[in-house]
């Protein structure tokens, strides 16, 4: 129960944070860093609609073959955008974003708070369904269909187990306070929340450690395929991508453990979301980016890119090839030519075409 009349006021006009020793209480200080989020906000924003529309395009009008997994990063992509996008710009604009709390009313605290547990929810959401499409992803494209072999049963856990961990984070950032206006009012004297540093903490580790299992083991099954080595690094490769949102998963939980550890909570919020905007939108990338070779090789301007790139290499390679002959005393030197990237949907018939005995038998 929150006080009521003058001493609700008193509250709400009481600094948020009392200030380390020889700092003093600003008001009507800038934000830091806001020029930086905003930039940040705008360039994941467009790296994941980019991404996005790139695969919607080529399943729908080159490959006219969707999946489960197009559909749940659509869905995904709607909610990033008309939802946590939308409060994202709100908060930019708000009191306490990218401040310290000590330069933060208490009555400017609680709409911060408010819409920082929507945008929480809204965002385990949108990553349980990002990790679930690339989960699905690696189950169609590296285990042929109806084989039901050890990596069948290993993606199937991965699934259900991020659907299940994700949706208990969301959970219990909605129900986290009794009543639930004590999560961002601090005026509500009465009732009681559980710690919420220490489980947003553990749910950071949790899902850095899952970004590194969902990299590591599509690798596994790759090198384990029987086909030849040159087809594994290609898509090897591109799985590989996976690497860039582990990592920035990784410093946001270096962020998330240095919230813990302050009273600071509006700037290490901030610096906290600054990394949740990169490691979601670089998610974005890796659920996307296994159909980008097909949907270049179907461009006539990369396809010419591509061959006047290649006529030059060739150009090159013939003329040091030549000139290392001749330091050599012979022209008949092997040659090494690259092995393209192939996209998910080539891949899978790749897969389908190996020896999957071996599959069955395990």
């Amino acid at each position: 129960m929150a006080p009521q009349g003058s001493l609700r006021e008193m509250i709400l006009n009481k600094p948020a944070l009392e200030p380390p020793l020889g700092v003093e209480h600003d008001f009507s200080a800038s934000p830091h860093f806001r020029s930086e989020m905003l930039g940040v906000n705008i360039s994941m924003l467009l790296l994941a609609t980019f991404a996005v529309m790139i695969r919607i395009y080529t399943k729908m009008v080159i490959l006219k073959k969707m999946a489960i997994e197009d559909y749940l990063i659509i869905a995904a992509w709607l909610m990033y955008t008309a939802g946590y996008h939308t409060i994202n710009f709100i908060m930019l604009n708000m009191k306490g974003a990218g401040e310290h709390q000590w330069n933060v009313h208490v009555r400017d605290l609680i709409p911060f708070a408010y819409y920082l547990m929507i945008e929480s929810a809204i965002y385990g959401l949108v990553v349980m369904q990002i990790k679930a499409a690339i989960i699905l992803q690696c189950l169609r494209v590296l285990v042929p269909t109806g084989i039901r072999n050890v990596s069948y049963w290993v993606f199937h856990v991965l699934l259900w187990a991020h659907v299940i961990f994700y949706m208990i984070c969301m959970f219990v950032e909605i129900f986290m306070c009794s009543p639930r206006s004590k999560a961002w009012d601090p005026t509500v004297l009465t009732g009681h929340c559980m710690d919420s540093k220490a489980v947003n903490t553990a749910a950071a580790a949790i899902n850095t450690a899952s970004d590194l299992i969902l990299v590591l083991i599509p690798q596994v099954v790759i090198w384990g395929l029987n086909m030849p080595t040159r087809r594994k690094w290609a898509v090897s490769v591109v799985f590989l991508v996976g690497v860039l949102a582990s990592a920035a998963a990784a410093v946001r939980m270096y962020y998330c453990i240095d919230l813990y550890r302050t009273k600071d909570y509006t700037w290490g919020v901030t610096m906290m979301g600054l990394w949740v905007h990169v490691e979601v939108g670089l998610g974005f990338l890796v659920a996307c980016i296994p159909v980008f070779p097909r949907f270049f090789k179907q461009q006539p301007i990369f396809l010419s890119i591509g061959s006047s790139l290649r006529s030059v290499f060739r150009l090159r390679s013939s003329n040091s090839t030549k000139h290392d002959g001749e330091r050599l005393g012979s022209t008949d030197l092997p040659s090494c030519r690259k092995q393209p990237l192939v996209s998910d949907i080539e891949f899978e018939e790749l897969v389908m075409r190996t020896d999957i005995s071996r599959g069955t038998t395990e």
